[in-house]
């Protein structure tokens, strides 16, 4: 059979194309490829930078949330405080005056301390203790 030479080098001109074309494919996906990589990479950096940034967020908040905490209980221990001392001096022949009298007599030891209540600096048991802590024998707590 007899073809034509037109045909033929249409044809070949149509499969250089392709094996062009596959070729000029071959080459970009590469740089495409660096491409993607470049931006997944500055991708990857940003939400990094973003996460550094939300846990300096979360770390702010929980020290602010222990910081209130920390004054709710001072504020409570005062309040409380001042309430237990305030009926004490209302009804001084109260049991709960005679209690927390009691308890302050016993538990607040450093000399500072006592002084606030106007309390007598406690007397060392032992010459050979190393700090006043060491030196103050409490009584043990009553049997209830």
């Amino acid at each position: 059979m007899y073809k034509c030479a037109l045909c033929d080098s249409t044809l070949l001109a149509k499969s250089a194309y392709k094996v062009e074309d596959m070729y000029y494919e071959s080459i970009s996906q590469p740089k495409s490829r660096l491409r993607d990589n470049a931006m997944t990479n500055s991708k990857i950096d940003a939400l990094l930078e973003k996460k550094k940034a939300i846990d300096a967020q979360i770390k702010a908040a929980r020290a602010r949330d222990r910081s209130q905490k920390r004054k709710n209980d001072t504020r409570r221990k005062i309040i409380a405080g001042a309430l237990a001392l305030e009926h004490a001096e209302l009804h001084p022949d109260s049991e709960f005056t005679r209690t927390i009298l009691s308890l302050i007599q016993r538990h607040v030891i450093p000399d500072k301390d006592r002084a606030l209540f106007d309390l007598d600096p406690l007397e060392p048991v032992d010459s050979g203790a190393k700090s006043e802590w060491d030196a103050v024998q409490i009584e043990p707590r009553e049997a209830r």
